[in-house]
């Protein structure tokens, strides 16, 4: 007689019905890329490339060259950059479009395997497609590099490099992205043995 506790797959039914046995199938959206990822993608990109052409066309900007926005810490800046962090390989813009294009395709490819099936890395992995992709129009479509609008320093004594919405997703996601590969993966609470 066929075991009718086992689904066609080999799947038990306590697995289909308990999402915290450890074979069973998570429902989380972020672990794989479908719509949600995607739309957090989009709109990330699309809030990147609005806040770059406002600081394109804003002429007052241009003629002035930054608003202090919080005197000796904030500033509003435009500034182009064809290289990577820092004004880095400045010379070797197409190879960093590459780069940047083939780190796209490899996040969504390999998705649900970098999330290891853990919401906060998916939403982590998320944000640095995002990050990515923004950049990535900028180094195919602006000839004059990356536009970096958000300038922070502190008088003379500090002064980071600008940068825009795009750099801030990828500096953030990467940051999370290490310390849930350093901090230990949370367990599922085990199962009450109380009679």
């Amino acid at each position: 007689m066929p075991d009718n506790a086992s689904g066609s797959h080999g799947e038990s039914l306590t697995d289909a019905v308990n999402p915290t046995s450890p074979t069973a199938p998570s429902q989380s959206p972020w672990l794989r890329f479908g719509v949600q990822p995607a739309l957090l993608t989009a709109l990330l990109v699309v809030a990147d490339q609005i806040t770059k052409e406002l600081v394109v066309r804003d002429d007052r900007l241009s003629q002035y060259g930054s608003y202090i926005l919080i005197p000796d810490i904030l500033d509003l800046v435009h500034v182009r950059n064809k290289g990577a962090a820092w004004g880095m390989f400045s010379d070797y813009t197409w190879v960093l479009a590459l780069i940047s294009a083939a780190v796209a395709a490899y996040i969504i490819w390999q998705f649900r395997a970098l999330a290891e099936n853990r919401r906060t890395r998916g939403i982590a992995l998320t944000v640095l497609l995002g990050g990515v992709i923004g950049n990535l129009i900028d180094r195919a479509l602006r000839p004059h590099g990356v536009i970096d609008f958000v300038r922070i320093h502190y008088r003379d004594v500090f002064d980071y490099p600008a940068f825009n919405v795009a750099d801030s997703a990828v500096c953030t996601s990467i940051a999370v992205l290490i310390l849930t590969s350093v901090l230990p993966k949370r367990r599922p609470p085990e199962p009450s043995t109380a009679p």
